[in-house]
């Protein structure tokens, strides 16, 4: 199934760079909200897809999302090390 290749290569990606540190200053707190709200969505969706991965589309599209725009999503959190960081340590809570 490919909704499952993908989540499960973009966990990968995530946990490859959230390892990673980075000193990246403060880009504005408008900038670091977005940001956080993004990391925020992005765990409740991996949540919610590791507890009933059957329903990966379903659940993508109860947030408005496609495969692709999740993709970009974690593509764009794991490229940043300390929203990486986050989305690894909410996503343990």
């Amino acid at each position: 199934m490919r909704t499952r290749s993908v989540l499960f290569a973009v966990l990968l990606l995530i946990a490859a760079v959230g390892c990673g540190g980075g000193e990246n200053g403060d880009a504005g707190s408008a900038a670091g909200a977005a940001s956080n709200e993004k990391v925020l969505e992005a765990v409740e969706i991996q949540k919610a897809i590791n507890a009933d991965a059957g329903r990966a589309e379903e659940i993508l599209q109860e947030h408005d999302m496609t495969i692709d725009d999740y993709e970009d999503l974690m593509a764009e959190i794991s490229a940043d090390p300390e929203l990486s960081r986050s989305f690894n340590e909410l996503l343990e809570q």
